[in-house]
């Protein structure tokens, strides 16, 4: 039998837990439970299909599925034979088709993937738009009736590539990231217990399995650690997010990972007549992007929850998931700062900025701030935060990019400080638009722009556009107008005068739909630039 932490404790479980409830898929007015035993079933049909197919111990393998338990089932099957499993996402009608079909026809092309597994309605059209003359075999979901138990998973070391995560970022399909099996069970070890994950846990999660809190946090994770899923469709949820409470109340649920604009829209877009029991919650975590004090206390004032029950997590897919995690009996630490001369220093008034704590480090990990070339480890230093983890990504897949390191520390392309021995993350390095030699982060322009009258919630990008005559920046506001009057363009400014002290140099209100996202729904933000200067310069 293989030596393979993972598999090996997988493998238990379908041998000695088969009756065991593994995740519970809401799926419209139905409900399908998952046990371990099934769970086996589902793995051995799926294997056979891969090998089949004539998939081999290495072979990058791609999995474009609606949510279901084929998802998981397929993605486990395929390291049941020792490929390389990869969760994309699948079309839909807020993204363009033919960025869509160019970004993926790159990824295939790039990693020389083995096969596909598809639903059949997309198999045809993958099938004609990409995979002519590629040798990539399109498959679909192996029928009830093949479902046999799964035979030993075949034997393969823990440093050998696991899967493959091509992170959903602000760019679209971005690197893929190769994580071995030994770092995803470091990771799974080491952040199981920062959160209070245990047998007897239940996690619910909508999002998306291509995602990494979604594939970590609400798949892995639970699959490791013995905790129970209750798992949504991301679409379905978008259009109902109540569903979430629902089924936080009707398993007893007392894990729940989020990005910061999930717990706006819940407190925002649940009637404020609805009512549900969500005191069985112990951890809401709060990962992905930067988290909001005034979310946390928008999403407590609402749902009346504790707030010592709402924590953060830094977190990448080169580390497979979490870096730090804050919780325990406290409430996570509130910092309200300015950045002067490369330090962060308490401040109040205009040009300061609140900030949440991601917490303390998990065990075994290094941080240290890059600024001006040269790593400080003391607190209050603003710049690049570096780190090293034993849970550290295998590099990027075929070598595409190389990592970018410092003193063996990598470059996380995230600006923030350490305090209290706490990290502290501003915002994307790259999202930084300098005016004039003062720096803003375009998430925290965006945030004053969300309690704007006739700003659509969530959909307002900040960009920086050169400036030829000032050979600086200047701040333009894109907003979608809510409503047939939509904003107006002096209360937009008056918003960034009052938090930042400065106007934008132009603001463009733009019909519902004109923003792009990516497919993890954050902010696509160069192809906003590419779209503002193409429509509006």
């Amino acid at each position: 039998m293989s030596q393979n932490r993972f598999l090996q404790r997988l493998n238990d479980r379908f041998e000695h837990e088969p009756e065991r409830l593994f995740a519970r898929f809401w799926q419209g007015d139905e409900r399908h439970d998952l046990t371990y035993g099934e769970l086996s079933r589902r793995v051995g049909a799926h294997a056979r299909a891969w090998s089949a197919a004539g998939v081999q111990a290495g072979d990058i393998v791609f999995i474009i599925l609606p949510h279901g338990p084929d998802q998981m089932s397929a993605f486990l099957a395929a390291m049941w034979i020792g490929a390389v499993p990869s969760f994309l996402p699948g079309p839909n009608v807020r993204q363009d088709a033919d960025l869509y079909w160019r970004a993926h026809e790159r990824v295939f092309a790039r990693t020389q993937a083995s096969a596909l597994l598809t639903e059949p309605a997309l198999a045809h059209e993958i099938a004609a738009k990409i995979s002519g003359g590629s040798g990539l075999s399109v498959l679909t979901p192996v029928h009830a009736d093949l479902w046999t138990k799964a035979a030993a998973p075949v034997e393969i070391a823990e440093d050998a590539p696991a899967l493959l995560q091509h992170s959903s970022g602000t760019t679209g399909l971005k690197k893929g990231v190769v994580l071995t099996y030994h770092a995803i069970v470091e990771q799974l070890e080491a952040y199981g217990p920062a959160v209070g994950l245990d047998e007897n846990s239940r996690i619910a999660s909508w999002l998306p399995l291509y995602h990494d809190m979604g594939l970590v946090a609400c798949f892995l994770l639970p699959l490791y650690s013995g905790a129970q899923l209750e798992s949504l469709d991301a679409f379905a949820w978008v259009s109902r997010p109540v569903l979430l409470l629902e089924a936080i109340e009707t398993a007893g649920a007392t894990h729940c990972w989020l990005p910061n604009f999930a717990f706006a829209h819940l407190a925002r877009a649940v009637s404020p007549a609805a009512k549900h029991d969500l005191s069985s919650m112990r951890c809401w975590i709060g990962c992905s992007e930067p988290n909001r004090p005034e979310t946390f206390e928008a999403f407590i004032e609402r749902f009346d929850v504790p707030p010592n029950t709402l924590s953060a997590s830094y977190a990448m897919a080169e580390t497979v998931f979490a870096v730090s995690q804050s919780g325990g009996q406290a409430a996570p630490l509130h910092l309200q700062i300015a950045v002067e001369n490369g330090r962060a220093l308490p401040a109040t008034g205009v040009g300061s900025i609140r900030l949440i704590s991601n917490g303390r480090l998990l065990p075994g990990v290094e941080i240290a701030i890059l600024q001006n070339g040269l790593l400080h480890r003391e607190e209050g230093v603003v710049g690049e935060i570096c780190v090293r983890t034993p849970f550290d990504f295998h590099g990027y897949f075929a070598a595409e990019t190389p990592v970018a390191k410092v003193d063996g520390l990598f470059r996380t392309g995230d600006s923030g400080f350490i305090q209290n021995g706490e990290v502290f993350v501003l915002g994307r390095l790259k999202d930084l638009i300098i005016v004039n030699g003062r720096n803003f982060h375009a998430t925290d322009i965006e945030t004053a722009m969300h309690d704007v009258s006739g700003v659509k919630p969530g959909r307002c990008v900040a960009l920086g556009v050169d400036n030829a005559l000032t050979g600086s920046q200047q701040i333009v506001i894109v907003a979608e107008s809510e409503g047939a009057a939509g904003p107006d363009v002096s209360s937009i400014n008056r918003a960034l005068l009052a938090a930042f002290g400065v106007p934008a140099a132009a603001v463009k209100i733009v019909p519902p739909g004109w923003i792009c996202k990516s497919t993890a729904g954050k902010i696509a933000r160069s192809d906003n630039l590419s779209k503002y200067l193409a429509e509006f310069v």
